[in-house]
């Protein structure tokens, strides 16, 4: 009993950090300027490299949503790969497959479905995506029948971007 004591207090998450993460997260759904204005001063101090890096990124990814958000078109990509077709495509972005092997790949979002190039291909029609749902740096997409596609995207600029414009694109 005493050893759970000691190892809950030793491991408590400090709570200035877990609010922090919790703002980052709500800004993240609904970017605005002023969060990204809230946010910065509240990083973790310089020392603490890892957790500074990871909240710098955080950030990154917030500022690339506002500015998607402020253009109000969705991008359009230029690229020859062989799955995109006739399709117009507006992502793409390197990532793994946690759930296939770890197999890495890259993610299209296109006009006409959600694309995982890998070492086999997986393609889903946009009526068949339900949502789009961004956890730290992973976006799952949710289709009918409890399909589900987990994607790991290298940074969380990426994956962001990936959830709003999914988000988008399914509507449409």
């Amino acid at each position: 009993m005493a050893w759970g004591f000691f190892r809950t207090r030793r491991n408590a998450p400090d709570p200035h950090l877990t609010l922090w993460w919790q703002d980052a997260n709500a800004s993240l759904l609904r970017p605005t300027r002023a969060a990204l204005d809230e946010l910065r001063p509240r990083l973790v101090p310089p020392d603490n490299i890892d957790e500074r890096e990871r909240q710098e990124e955080a950030l990154e990814a917030l500022m690339r949503l506002c500015d998607a958000q402020e253009t109000g078109t969705l991008p359009v990509l230029d690229t020859q790969h062989r799955v995109i077709g006739s399709d117009v495509c507006h992502f793409m972005a390197p990532v793994s497959a946690p759930d296939h092997g770890d197999a890495s790949g890259k993610l299209f979002l296109t006009s006409q479905r959600v694309i995982f190039a890998g070492g086999a291909s997986i393609a889903w029609p946009w009526h068949r995506v339900r949502r789009a749902i961004r956890h730290d740096r992973d976006v799952v997409f949710e289709g009918g029948d409890a399909l589900m596609l987990r994607l790991r995207c290298n940074t969380y600029g990426d994956a962001a971007m990936a959830a709003m414009l999914s988000e988008r694109l399914s509507r449409r």
